[in-house]
């Protein structure tokens, strides 16, 4: 398993003989494996004294070769190599945690949506439902409304037929009338005309002859 497939997260105990400890003892570096920010800042600096010593090293007199001490170049190495895996493992203990902190924010966004999407959904149903009954209603008043006028319309025909059968009977008892007040007026001789009082009793007695 190489080093980038490390399972371990910043802080675990381990002890790595090359930080300089045997097995079961901690290493002079081993304190750094906190990780944060000092982590890196500890590299950069290892990493800037062995630039400072080999940029400062002086040449020979008599060649461009620098002089370093051996001991010491090997040392700064050694320091740089110890404190960057514990940098790279405290930088993907923070990858690991920013995916998660991405993860769980995408799932609550998405758990945000498909509420909204839920109460979207409800409410267009809501719509639904009330635009239903909205057709609904006008449908049965439409309804009530053609039936009220179909039947103020037979009520008027209705009418309109019996007043007019009550009208022909009312003319035809009219002309009873004027033809009897005509058989009468011919019955009387022109000379002998009665008075108004004579011919009201004349025609109650007609009448009443045709009662008999």
């Amino acid at each position: 398993m190489s080093f980038y497939d490390d399972p371990l997260a910043p802080g675990d105990d381990e002890s790595d003989p090359s930080l300089g400890g045997s097995v079961g003892e901690p290493g002079p570096f081993e304190s750094l494996a906190g990780g944060g920010p000092e982590v890196v800042e500890d590299v950069e600096a290892a990493l800037a004294d062995l630039e400072r010593y080999v940029s400062g090293a002086r040449a020979s007199s008599l060649s461009s070769q620098v002089r370093l001490d051996r001991d010491h170049l090997l040392e700064l190495i050694r320091i740089a190599r110890a404190r960057l895996p514990v940098a790279l493992r405290s930088a993907r203990w923070l990858i690991k945690e920013r995916n998660d902190y991405l993860a769980k924010a995408r799932r609550d966004a998405e758990e945000i949506i498909d509420g909204v999407k839920a109460e979207a959904g409800r409410m267009v149903q809501r719509t639904e439902v009330v635009k239903q009954a909205e057709v609904r209603a006008r449908r049965i008043t439409e309804a009530a409304e053609d039936l009220a006028r179909r039947q103020r319309l037979e009520l008027e025909d209705y009418c309109d037929e019996h007043l007019a059968r009550f009208e022909e009977a009312m003319e035809r008892a009219l002309d009873n009338v004027r033809q009897g007040r005509r058989r009468l007026q011919g019955s009387i001789p022109p000379a002998a005309a009665p008075g108004p009082e004579e011919a009201e009793e004349s025609d109650g007695l007609f009448f009443d002859q045709d009662e008999e």
